[in-house]
C-alpha cells in the first residue's frame, strides 16, 4: 500500500461518512413511513447514496481549498480536481461475503486511459465502513468484462492493490498470513519429528536384544516416513500460496463518534 498522491485524507472520509450515514438514516425513516425498507435491497440503496458520496466528498475536498467539478451528469467524471487536472471515480457497494468484487466501467476507464477511484464499502446495516482509495488505475487493474456484464469488469486486486491507499478499515494480505501459517506448522513438525527419532534412537542404543532393536528400527523409519509425508504436504501448501497471486482481505470498520 502507498499514500503517494492520496489527496483524501482520512479527516476528509471521517466527515463525509459521517454524512452518508445521516443521509441513510433519514432515508430509511423516509423508506418505513410509507411502508418500506430501505435496506431490504442494498444494491437500490446504494444507488440511492451513490450520489450523496459524490457530493460529501467532494464538499470535503473544495473545504480543504481544492477547485473542484462535480456534476453528476451521466457520462462525466464524477469528481474533477481542476486544479491538479486529476479525476476521481467513486463507488459504492455494500457485501454479504467476504468477498468484495470492486468493478468499473471497462469501456469507460480503457478511452480515459487511467483515473483515480473511491471505493466506500459498507454493511447491510450502514455502520462499518471501508474506504479505498485507487492512484490511477488502468484496465490492466482489472479483469476483461465478461459476456453480459454491461462492460462491467471486476477488480485484479493483486495488481489493483499495489496502489491502494487504505484510508478507513483494514486490508490484509491473506497469502501471507497463510505462507506464515504454514511456515509455523512446518517448524513445529519438523521439532516434533527430530525429537521423537532422537527418542527412538536412545532407546535403540539403550535396548538389550535384538528383538527389541528390530522393534524400534522399524518404528524409526515408519516416522521417518511419516514425517516426510507430512512435510511433503506443507511444503506443497506453502508453494501453492507462494505462486498464486495475492489474496486481500478487507475489514470494515465503525465511524467514531457518530450519532446513530
Amino acid at each position: 500500500m502507498e499514500n503517494k498522491d492520496c489527496y483524501i485524507q482520512v479527516s476528509h472520509v471521517k466527515s463525509a461518512l459521517a454524512k452518508m450515514i445521516s443521509f441513510e438514516l433519514s432515508l430509511k425513516s423516509l423508506f418505513r413511513e410509507h411502508e418500506l425498507n430501505l435496506r431490504e435491497n442494498t444494491g437500490r440503496r446504494n444507488m440511492l447514496l451513490s450520489q450523496a458520496q459524490e457530493a460529501f466528498f467532494a464538499k470535503e475536498l473544495s473545504n480543504s481549498g481544492y477547485d473542484i467539478t462535480c456534476s453528476g451528469k451521466t457520462g462525466e467524471p464524477d469528481i474533477v480536481l481542476n486544479c491538479i487536472g486529476r479525476e476521481l471515480e467513486c463507488k459504492i457497494t455494500s457485501s454479504k461475503r467476504s468477498s468484495w468484487p470492486l468493478q468499473c466501467d471497462y469501456s469507460t476507464l480503457k478511452k480515459k486511459g487511467s483515473t483515480d477511484f473511491l471505493y466506500v464499502l459498507s454493511d447491510d446495516s450502514f455502520s462499518q465502513f471501508a474506504v479505498l482509495f485507487f492512484n490511477s488505475l488502468t484496465v490492466d487493474d482489472f479483469h476483461p468484462p465478461a459476456p453480459g456484464s454491461r462492460q462491467k469488469s471486476r477488480m485484479r486486486k493483486s495488481e489493483a492493490m499495489k496502489k491502494c491507499v487504505v484510508l478507513h478499515g483494514s486490508v490484509r494480505n491473506k497469502t501471507n498470513r497463510y505462507i506464515s501459517k504454514y511456515e509455523k506448522m512446518l517448524d513445529c513438525e519438523v521439532q516434533r519429528s527430530t525429537q521423537r527419532i532422537n527418542e527412538l534412537s536412545d532407546r535403540f542404543l539403550t535396548s538389550t536384544t535384538e528383538n527389541k532393536r528390530f522393534k524400534i528400527d522399524a518404528m524409526i523409519n515408519n516416522e521417518t516416513a511419516r514425517h516426510k509425508s507430512k512435510k511433503d504436504s506443507i511444503d506443497k501448501k506453502i508453494q501453492y500460496w507462494k505462486n498464486n497471486n495475492c489474496h486481500y482481505e478487507i475489514e470494515l470498520d465503525c465511524v467514531r463518534h457518530v450519532e446513530r
